[in-house]
């Protein structure tokens, strides 16, 4: 697929959108952004359904393969429901290890409860 798309490169955009899992991230000063403007971190950031994972929300993912505090920092078509993509980096190693890994785990939503405290000077 490299191969045909380096010859056609016309024919690219296309090709990559028929992939609804295939991701798209924006580059600022060469790291990848999320949906949120910011950098993303790979192992800790994650695309989920904003109606489900509020954007920003910090969180605990146990599969499988680890388990760690992540971050929802982006979002998109693909990611519908109760669903969440990790992202792995940037690079040919990170894609190649993306395209290889699909599992089930849980997403554990952190959240606060209680009054906000205002600080204090004592």
């Amino acid at each position: 697929m490299r191969r045909y798309l380096a010859a056609h490169p016309a024919e690219q955009e296309a090709l990559l959108a028929e992939n609804e899992r295939y991701t798209f991230f924006r580059l600022a000063g060469g790291e990848p952004v999320g949906s949120l403007g910011i950098a993303l971190t790979p192992g800790r950031s994650i695309a989920a359904d904003a109606r489900l994972v509020p954007p920003g929300t910090v969180a605990y993912l146990r599969t499988p393969s680890f388990t760690r505090f992540v971050v929802s920092q982006d979002s998109g078509a693909a990611i519908v429901g109760a669903r969440a993509d990790v992202f792995l980096g940037a690079g040919p190693e990170a894609e190649e290890r993306a395209g290889q890994t699909s599992e089930r785990g849980t997403l554990y939503l952190l959240r606060v409860t209680g009054e906000p405290r205002t600080p204090t000077r004592e």
